[in-house]
């Protein structure tokens, strides 16, 4: 999405990984290279949704339910029939982030602003909506995180007039408190959870010897703790899979560690120099990749599975080439969806399980 714009990777296949546990670490990473084979490419496999809102979507997001959730200017939409039809829930702003809480019907929206941006809440599935009394004050914020116990995290982007920093809510977002700073100007890049409710940070700063380095929190986001010394390894995007494996990438290559030890692999196929533009992982721990190849001008989206033990790459002469970032999400019916920043949506010709039966 357009706020991600500094923040690229490439991802790389994952193998079955133990626990992670959020104790401090600051020892070197010591990196171990995996040979990888190349992806299965599925060529021509989008087209483009004929009902989008616009064409230029700020941001994109999916409920548990299925239900797509899209920010484009001045308003929200969500649709029910995965795209084919759409309704305008908020149209007082133009969203940058869409948070839909999987615990409860919380969905929260960070509107776009000169210097920082202003939050708006809704607890009914979008039915109604509020403005945070109490605002994360004087940030830009970029990413929302919520938690079991009922609270809510905002990371803010640190840069001309923003502050920054970390928020908590605990009154679904009426209000935010500020936890103290324990780098200095930090910006947050990525949060993540994991099975134990530990919650996972990539934090940017000046002050920190490579610009970026993963912090944990044990105790709901008051206190936190560096776990990695990523050494000369920058950090973008940080995602947990669902055997807690740590996963954090930067612009060339995607880095795994087992257990929180001081050793990770890094998993590198051989694919082209690119920018990457969005990570994720469905509810069935697929990892998503949405890569533009510079070598091949082109925009792909790779898939792995490890059930299948394959990459894939799924890419089409019609998608945009580059210039503006993407955000992909798995529908629920499986295929995915790409929104992009000029051209509105586009939709896999097969679904997920139908991909990975190709070889």
């Amino acid at each position: 999405m357009s706020t991600n714009m500094l923040l690229r990777i490439i991802l790389f296949p994952i193998f079955v990984f133990s626990s992670i546990v959020c104790t401090e670490n600051t020892n070197p990473v010591k990196v171990v290279e995996v040979e990888n084979k190349s992806p299965i490419i599925v060529s021509e496999g989008w087209s483009l949704l004929a009902n989008s809102p616009g064409d230029y979507i700020w941001a994109m997001s999916v409920s548990t339910e299925g239900v797509f959730y899209i920010g484009v200017e001045g308003g929200l939409f969500r649709s029910f029939d995965n795209g084919l039809s759409w309704e305008q829930v908020y149209s007082s702003g133009t969203p940058l982030v869409i948070y839909i809480s999987p615990y409860d019907s919380v969905i929260v929206l960070s509107l776009s602003g000169t210097f920082h941006t202003t939050t708006v809440y809704s607890t009914d599935k979008g039915q109604t909506w509020k403005e945070s009394n109490e605002q994360p004050q004087g940030s830009s914020v970029h990413y929302y995180l919520s938690l079991p116990s009922g609270e809510i995290l905002a990371g803010g982007w640190g840069g001309d007039e923003s502050t920054g920093g970390i928020y908590i809510s605990k009154d679904k977002c009426v209000s935010w408190k500020r936890v103290p700073d324990f780098v200095n100007g930090l910006s947050v890049l990525s949060f993540a959870l994991n099975s134990a409710n530990d919650v996972y940070a990539v934090i940017s700063s000046s002050s920190l010897s490579n610009g970026t380095a993963i912090y944990c929190s044990k105790d709901k986001g008051q206190s936190w703790v560096q776990v990695r010394n990523t050494d000369s390894l920058a950090i973008y995007y940080l995602v947990i899979n669902i055997n807690d494996a740590l996963i954090f990438g930067n612009s060339k290559s995607i880095f795994i560690s087992e257990s929180n030890t001081d050793n990770w692999k890094s998993l590198d196929p051989s694919f082209h120099d690119g920018l990457i533009d969005d990570l994720g992982i469905d509810s069935n721990d697929n990892l998503l990749v949405t890569f533009f190849d510079v070598e091949d001008n082109m925009t792909k989206v790779l898939l792995y599975s490890e059930l299948s033990n394959n990459w894939y790459s799924i890419e089409g002469s019609n998608l945009p080439e580059t210039g503006y970032p993407f955000s992909t999400l798995v529908g629920k019916d499986h295929h995915i969806y790409l929104a992009t920043f000029g051209s509105g949506i586009y939709k896999t010709k097969l679904s997920i399980d139908e991909i990975l039966k190709l070889n």
